[in-house]
């Protein structure tokens, strides 16, 4: 059928140059483009002989008709025309505003919805992550892969999904929450980066040796600025002497933001594209002249200069034979070169060739090295977009205030829960810690959530995270009982400083993860004794380590690694199974 469409002459879809686009399909949905009422009586004839040969029936309740442009149709049209198209899920209609409420509105509902459901089930910080993660996140990217997102839809998805992981105001910046693990993050999904990382993977899409109708709209659109060219050129879409949808600039931004190049030395002055450079203006816009660039070969900066370092003396300009006029057109686009460009070339007494331009080479900078476009992942984009955001969280700072004499990587201290102990609790609780939001008394005094900042176990001094997890003498006494617990199993000394209670025990190596493990549960045991006000027991603590034994034991069992699990908890089986 769709073949019989595309080869019927009589039917006439949008020309676009020397390409017509008479039909989309996906499945068996079928989106077509009609030129004029012609067009439209030799379709019907021939979805009326399919019809008759196949036994197959167009959907009439499903079939919606909406007009392009405004062009008037007449009476002769036998169907209403719809303000608003749905064409495999996503809504189009001339008005920005109903569009958007359209696309937009019922998602963000149904996000608000689903969170809704888990926001009482006693998630933690990760668990909440995760949630987002899985049920809001790809519902919102299902649109904003496909057309154009404000940045204030973003902005509201994001409010939505901060607002369930933190039940409010956020805690920790969001540029250091999606950060890795290692660099004090909990990998949270940046919107942003994950639209933009898809933005990219269009234009990848669009110079693969493929023909669609949508490339056909995106080269008209882009004609004027060289086509497939721009995606070399050091270009900023608020100079393009262009305009195109919002969805098409969306990829231009993002990619104009990827490859942003900054100009430092003579060589990268000659090596700058004169063609669509945001730095090369002329009545605020870029420039490209198609003569100039596909018959005179005129790429660089450096292919308008001489040996001697003249501008309009170059070997390609001389063999170009211009015209006068030709000339003149150069001459304008010279003088919209930057002033200091120009006389950094002037100045300099060895002349350095670009160079050589390759056409049909689209390359992008990933960590620090280039890669060619065609081999990128949108995982690999999306980590790069993320990495132009991420920011160490603003406790470290702070820590290293207080402990000058830390020595410890940091890296290794934001892994250290992950690495020792399975717990989500255990995990969540140490990022709290490190990124100081544990709220002992002190803090929540001042919030006048408490009526005394004073200590819930020894009742003396100021309650801070310091003083609750080692100074004060209830905790310090436990800490004592757990030492000498630790030393009689392991048959020598063991000591536990603040800086190990608070970012971990690093100067051991036999035993270091179960010791690690010990430590942290420790401490979470002391921080929950104090929510329940009562004060840290040995035996208790025994207990809870019991039971983490044999929780993990399962789990290990399951997962079939039980050799890594006796290997780790080998001095303490026999204490506590």
């Amino acid at each position: 059928m769709a073949c019989s469409i595309r080869q019927n002459d009589k039917i006439q879809g949008i020309q676009i140059k020397n390409e017509e686009v008479k039909l989309s399909l996906f499945a068996d949905d079928m989106t077509c483009f009609l030129r004029n009422k012609s067009s439209y009586q030799h379709l019907s004839s021939s979805l009326e002989c399919f019809s008759k040969f196949s036994g197959l029936k167009l959907n009439e309740e499903k079939t919606e008709f909406f007009r392009l442009g405004v062009h008037n149709l007449g009476e002769w049209f036998p169907h209403e025309f719809k303000l608003s198209i749905q064409i495999l899920g996503v809504h189009f209609d001339y008005d920005e505003l109903s569009r958007k409420k359209a696309n937009f509105e019922a998602i963000l509902k149904s996000i608000e919805r689903i969170l809704s459901m888990w926001k009482w089930r006693g998630l933690t910080l990760i668990g909440k992550i995760q949630i987002v993660k899985s049920f809001a996140i790809p519902k919102f990217m299902s649109k904003a892969s496909l057309i154009h997102v404000s940045n204030d839809l973003i902005q509201e998805a994001n409010k939505e999904f901060f607002n369930f992981i933190w039940k409010g105001k956020d805690k920790i910046k969001r540029c250091a929450l999606i950060n890795d693990i290692e660099y004090g993050g909990l990998k949270m999904m940046d919107l942003e980066s994950m639209i933009r990382a898809q933005r990219i993977i269009c234009l990848k899409k669009y110079i693969e040796d493929y023909t669609s109708p949508w490339k056909v709209f995106l080269s008209d659109y882009l004609e004027k600025v060289g086509g497939k060219f721009i995606l070399q050129c050091n270009f900023d879409c608020r100079n393009l002497p262009i305009s195109m949808p919002g969805f098409y600039k969306d990829c231009l931004d993002a990619w104009s933001s990827l490859t942003r190049k900054e100009v430092y030395s003579y060589e990268d002055i000659m090596n700058q594209f004169v063609w669509n450079n945001k730095y090369i203006l002329s009545g605020g816009k870029s420039l490209y002249h198609a003569f100039f660039h596909n018959t005179c070969g005129i790429s660089k900066v450096g292919d308008l200069v001489s040996k001697d370092n003249i501008f309009l003396g170059s070997e390609k300009l001389l063999n170009a034979k211009l015209t006068p006029s030709q000339y003149f057109h150069l001459m304008g686009v010279v003088s919209a070169i930057p002033i200091e460009w120009r006389s950094a070339i002037k100045g300099k007494s060895v002349h350095v060739d670009p160079h050589p331009f390759i056409e049909d080479s689209f390359r992008v900078p990933i960590r620090g090295e280039m890669f060619d476009l065609s081999s990128v992942s949108s995982r690999l984009l999306y980590r790069e977009f993320r990495s132009r955001k991420e920011i160490p969280p603003t406790a470290q700072a702070k820590f290293k205030e207080e402990y000058p004499s830390l020595s410890i990587d940091w890296k290794e201290i934001y892994s250290l829960a992950f690495h020792v102990t399975l717990n989500t609790n255990l995990r969540v609780f140490q990022y709290k810690l490190l990124n100081r939001i544990i709220f002992t008394n002190d803090k929540l005094f001042k919030f006048k959530f408490v009526d005394s900042p004073s200590c819930t176990f020894c009742k003396t001094n100021e309650e801070s995270l310091e003083h609750l997890l080692f100074f004060c003498k209830i905790t310090e006494f436990f800490w004592k009982e757990v030492l000498s617990w630790l030393a009689i199993l392991k048959n020598e000394r063991v000591d536990f400083s603040l800086i190990d209670v608070l970012f971990g025990k690093f100067d051991i190596d036999e035993d270091f993860i179960v010791i690690n493990h010990i430590l942290l549960l420790a401490k979470f045991y002391i921080y929950r004794s104090k929510l329940d006000n009562t004060k840290p027991s040995l035996e208790v603590f025994k207990a809870k380590l019991k039971a983490t034994l044999n929780t993990e034991f399962v789990i290990a069992k399951r997962s079939g690694k039980l050799a890594q699990h006796y290997q780790k908890w080998e001095s303490f089986i026999s204490v506590l199974v």
